[in-house]
């Protein structure tokens, strides 16, 4: 029986030890999305900067019209950027947000599992206790009659 319970500790401490790798790697996986979605950022702001010093140099050198068609390309770019990165960002939230569930499904499941292990071993204390107790009085009863035994040979 204290084999086991030894057993028992080792499954529940194992389950423990999976359920904090999991959370490890969902924390790696968020900290490499965001990671990610900044260094997005970074290029959107870096291909602003980019943008706009191009659009000044055709202004400077355009004159009238041509000069609002390039300003006009440069937004519609712009607004085609920041779709296309809105885009990227939803995508990565919605990844992040689905392994943050199955993260939280499969530790919702070894919680389950680990509080079943443990009712199992509450379970198989108490029958050993139960049986510790037995024993405990089946002693004492053979020594009260072995006590008694030698007594009537005394006599």
């Amino acid at each position: 029986v204290k084999a086991c319970l030894g057993e028992r500790d080792r499954d529940v401490f194992w389950m423990e030890e999976e359920l904090r790798k999991g959370e490890e790697k969902l924390r790696a996986v968020e900290e490499s999305n965001w990671a990610a979605i900044e260094s997005l950022e970074r290029q959107n702001q870096f291909l602003r900067v980019q943008q706009e010093d191009e659009v000044r140099v055709a202004v400077g050198k355009a004159v009238g019209e041509s000069a609002e068609l390039m300003l006009s390309a440069r937004e519609e770019l712009q607004r085609d950027f920041d779709r296309e990165l809105e885009v990227v960002k939803a995508e990565a939230a919605a990844r992040v947000q689905e392994m943050a569930r199955q993260q939280e499904e499969q530790v919702r499941n070894l919680e389950k599992k680990v509080a079943e292990r443990e009712a199992e071993m509450a379970s198989m204390r108490g029958n050993l206790s139960q049986m510790e107790v037995a024993m405990s009085v089946q002693s004492k009863g053979i020594d009260h009659a072995k006590d008694a035994e030698r007594a009537a040979e005394r006599e």
